[in-house]
């Protein structure tokens, strides 16, 4: 399923140069306020400026080939060669405070905008196009209560089931378990997704109002995780465990946000359908 999807995003945005040209073994490069000081830009490459006490300074290089997202704390000094260097490579960085609330994202305008961003725009034009796209959002919401259902675990009630589906689905409230820091790390996902597909974090829908689809996406992810993973990293509150706790959940759930965008674009596409 995971790699259906990847191949029909990928076959349908490269013609127009959406995608940088990432390394198999890219990664995300996870910037933290403990040793990191200073990003700066080194030919194709971030330059990371580190120090710990009563050591000198050290310089790593991080090839912008190998790197997927950037996940950096607002501590972090950045050059403004080293964000030059990111929007012309189109890759997407997240800011996350002490919390690890994210407070916001890069998003280069370098590319054009793939056929994706395109149509999405049509569509948003349409008088009912914020409509339509309110429609599309609560069927996402069912499809991850459905997953929910899917999911290995102690039995739904159809008390549960149906409590669940007026809250979350209809009213698009959730109670969440795990940790907040958590949905910063979503949140960078994202957005290295969008900025994959020329995608703003916010839309206009006909009247001029906003379309926070950065916001939407995030959220359906974090419901799901919160649906679906039981007590999973309940306990943790260190940074560095909460990051590992997501790279796992990620490489088991890698398809979930693929499917949301291939979906919104299936969508956008019927706008240029005689």
């Amino acid at each position: 399923m995971l790699a259906h999807a990847q191949r029909v995003l990928r076959t349908r945005s490269a013609a127009d140069g959406a995608l940088a040209t990432r390394g198999a073994d890219a990664r995300t490069l996870y910037l933290q306020e403990a040793a990191c000081q200073r990003v700066d830009a080194g030919g194709d490459a971030l330059v990371i400026v580190t120090q710990r006490a009563g050591e000198p300074p050290r310089r790593l290089r991080f090839p912008l080939q190998r790197v997927a997202r950037v996940v950096s704390s607002t501590t972090l000094d950045w050059s403004g060669a080293a964000l030059q260097l990111c929007m012309q490579r189109r890759l997407s960085i997240c800011w996350l405070d002490h919390h690890g609330d994210a407070l916001g994202s890069l998003h280069s305008h370098h590319s054009q905008n793939a056929s994706f961003a395109s149509t999405l725009d049509l569509l948003l034009e349409t008088p009912d196009g914020h409509a339509r796209y309110q429609h599309w959002l609560k069927s996402r919401r069912m499809q991850v209560q459905l997953q929910w259902g899917r999911t290995d675990g102690p039995p739904i009630s159809p008390a549960q089931w149906e409590t669940t589906k007026r809250s979350w689905v209809y009213g698009a409230t959730l109670a969440a378990h795990l940790p907040s820091a958590l949905q910063g790390l979503i949140a960078a996902c994202v957005a290295q997704q969008l900025q994959a597909h020329a995608l703003l974090p916010v839309q206009l829908g006909p009247g001029g109002e906003p379309v926070l689809l950065a916001h939407d996406l995030t959220w359906l992810l974090w419901a799901e995780m919160n649906l679906c993973c039981g007590p999973l990293a309940d306990q943790v509150d260190a940074r560095p465990e909460t990051a590992l706790a997501f790279e796992r959940w990620q490489a088991r759930n890698a398809s979930a946000l693929l499917l949301h965008l291939l979906s919104l674009q299936r969508l956008a596409g019927k706008e240029l359908l005689p």
